[in-house]
């Protein structure tokens, strides 16, 4: 009798830490699938934004460079590169500067009188440029940023070779590239998914919906359930809100 007991309480406990066992075996698993699960589902936001931003700044290159290409043309061709003739290339291209560098480096013809006789060596960010003189390039866009010569002053460059030599090096300012941008991101989400379900919405500063593919442009975005401040939120923060 006392052998049966003995061995009843050996099963009950032996049962008992199976049970045990098996209810943390599940726990551990179903954390470390949530987890990679989680972290799958942030890389591929991170990813698909990632290709959105691109796919704008890339498109935005492409514009100016193609504006870039036509002035170049035109001034191949004897378009007048004085002040008057860039000007008016200026205007009728609707871009924020056009400079004229010789081989040396210099320019020698502007739309920004300050930039006359400029060196394009004397910083980083006009030295870039250089590249069009020192190797085979023949064309090269550079991304929206403070200038050397004045680091107030924001541009956005593109420039061509010319074939007298030297490059036509033509610029957007920060209202020009803003309207680039703002009308290149509307198509940006239209026929992105991500995954089965998900998508992504572009809104602008007061949370009017830019572009989604379920073409909800013009409606607001109500976001609860987190305050998100983009002054002080860093970029690709992962958090859940309810729009």
């Amino acid at each position: 009798m006392r052998k049966r007991t003995i061995s009843n309480t050996f099963l009950r406990w032996l049962l008992l830490i199976v049970i045990l066992a098996f209810a943390m075996s599940m726990v551990f698993s179903w954390t470390l699938q949530t987890r990679l699960s989680q972290h799958s589902a942030a890389n591929l936001l991170r990813l698909n934004i990632k290709d959105v931003r691109q796919d704008v700044i890339d498109a935005s290159d492409a514009n100016l460079l193609a504006l870039t290409r036509a002035i170049a043309h035109e001034i191949d061709k004897g378009a007048p590169v004085n002040e008057v003739g860039l000007s008016s290339l200026m205007n009728w291209h609707n871009v924020a500067e056009i400079n004229i560098i010789n081989q040396d480096g210099i320019i020698t013809g502007t739309t920004h009188a300050a930039f006359l006789n400029y060196d394009m060596r004397s910083g980083e960010q006009s030295a870039e440029f250089l590249c069009l003189l020192d190797s085979t390039e023949t064309e090269h866009v550079q991304s929206y940023q403070p200038t050397t010569y004045d680091p107030e002053l924001l541009r956005k460059y593109a420039a061509v070779k010319l074939k007298q030599g030297g490059f036509v090096q033509v610029a957007y300012d920060a209202e020009r590239f803003q309207r680039d941008i703002d009308h290149l991101v509307i198509g940006a989400a239209r026929n992105r998914h991500v995954g089965q379900e998900g998508g992504i919405i572009i809104a602008d500063e007061d949370w009017n919906i830019v572009s989604d593919r379920n073409h909800n442009e013009g409606q607001n975005l109500f976001v609860t359930g987190i305050l998100i401040d983009r002054e002080t939120m860093p970029e690709q923060t992962v958090f859940r809100t309810n729009v």
